[in-house]
């Protein structure tokens, strides 16, 4: 985007001095570059100095609200165009229970800057465009069309084209971030992320997506154990149920894999990125294939679409004694965290009060520590079912027993 921008900058006429810095850890860390835009004389540095910020295009909240970034700030002179998606730092991948500084990064901007533009870059560009590759160029698109970078919306165009690189994918984020300014409900509304009033939607979602996942009956038993949740009256806590209940019941196993790699959906994204005549190879390592001593992942190419559209066929063997995939010990471990989870909430519910609702929020909420590659999802099941036995003793006042 630098590139990007300071190509556009030199096609209007300004000098431009600029300085790209990488840090070094995780992921090569954190890029911040620096442009400094002039017409008369080049500027005598290339690096932003204490203070002189017209504008920050935080394309990761985190960095842009640092220490180092804060300083070149101005509370009289800088905007700030923010892409407020939470985007974790290793750490917090590692350490799934680590909260995201989200108020606080906020706040920071906020006390260092006279003007703070938000916006959901990752949901809207994902949404658009059906992969996040180009949210950089959509906040740049933001950021021109509310007038805080001085140059012409054509020039960047001229400049994308001059890049050469993913030029229509490019163009079309720009287009998008320009027109998220202008009339943000319906750029919002195409992406199809418009916020629900309330948690009924959200509920039809989540059970529709059960029901292509299983099968209505399975929807049927989520539907079920959110309602009663929801007649306590705590929506707040009815959400966190169905947030999390759902991601428990739709555990990524082999059929739903192979249902998802099918979708319309999946296709455009590599099309996106490819074009039309994209020729796409997943690289899976299933456990059942680990369990049998493949220790690579395996190649599938187009010619293994018959054994996913079979495999999809075959989801409703998920649970039975017919679901071969199902006896691998993720697999089991997977189910068996479904009814501990009803269980646990079923148990906490009738002592939740306006006093402690928060508590009960987190409890329901702890299934979202239960992610990563399979040694460790285990890990963190493992953890996870020891934290929500004691939390909910704790909370209930009483020992629980959960299923195994």
């Amino acid at each position: 985007v630098s590139q990007i921008l300071g190509t556009a900058a030199m096609l209007g006429g300004y000098h431009v001095r600029g300085l790209d810095q990488t840090g070094l850890s995780q992921k090569a860390g954190p890029v911040v570059s620096d442009l400094r835009l002039s017409r008369n004389a080049p500027q005598p540095s290339n690096k932003a100095t204490a203070g002189s910020v017209d504008v920050l295009i935080a394309f990761d909240q985190l960095v842009g609200g640092n220490d180092d970034s804060l300083r070149t700030l101005s509370s009289a002179r800088t905007v700030v165009v923010a892409n407020s998606a939470k985007v974790a730092t290793g750490s917090m991948v590692a350490h799934p229970e680590r909260a995201y500084p989200l108020a606080e990064v906020s706040q920071r901007l906020d006390d260092n800057s006279r003007e703070q533009m938000r916006v959901d870059a990752q949901r809207l560009v994902i949404g658009l465009l059906g992969s996040d590759t180009t949210v950089n160029v959509f906040m740049l698109g933001v950021a021109t069309q509310a007038g805080h970078v001085p140059v012409a919306p054509a020039l960047v165009e001229r400049a994308i084209m001059l890049n050469g690189t993913a030029v229509e994918q490019n163009l079309a984020a720009f287009a998008w971030g320009r027109s998220w300014v202008a009339d943000r409900v319906a750029t919002e509304a195409a992406a199809g992320i418009a916020e629900a009033t309330d948690d009924t939607p959200l509920r039809e979602r989540l059970a529709a997506d059960l029901t292509a996942y299983q099968s209505a009956k399975y929807s049927a038993q989520f539907t079920a154990a959110v309602d009663e949740v929801a007649t306590l009256g705590h929506p707040a806590l009815t959400e966190a149920v169905a947030r999390h209940l759902h991601k428990l019941m739709a555990y990524k196993d082999e059929y739903e894999v192979a249902r998802l790699l099918l979708l319309p959906e999946s296709r455009a994204q590599a099309e996106a990125v490819g074009g039309r005549r994209t020729r796409v190879t997943w690289l899976l390592h299933p456990p059942v294939l680990r369990s049998l001593g493949v220790r690579n992942k395996m190649h599938f190419g187009r010619l293994s679409r018959p054994a996913f559209w079979s495999l999809r066929a075959m989801r409703r063997l998920r649970g039975t004694p017919f679901d071969v995939f199902g006896w691998a010990h993720v697999r089991r471990v997977e189910r068996a965290m479904v009814p501990e989870y009803l269980t646990a909430i079923r148990s906490i519910l009738p002592a939740v009060n306006a006093d402690n609702v928060a508590e009960a929020i987190a409890i329901a909420s702890l299934p979202d520590r239960v992610r990563g590659y399979e040694h460790l999802k285990m890990e963190r099941a493992t953890a996870y079912r020891d934290e929500l036995s004691h939390r909910v003793a704790v909370f209930s006042g009483e020992g629980v027993a959960l299923p195994q």
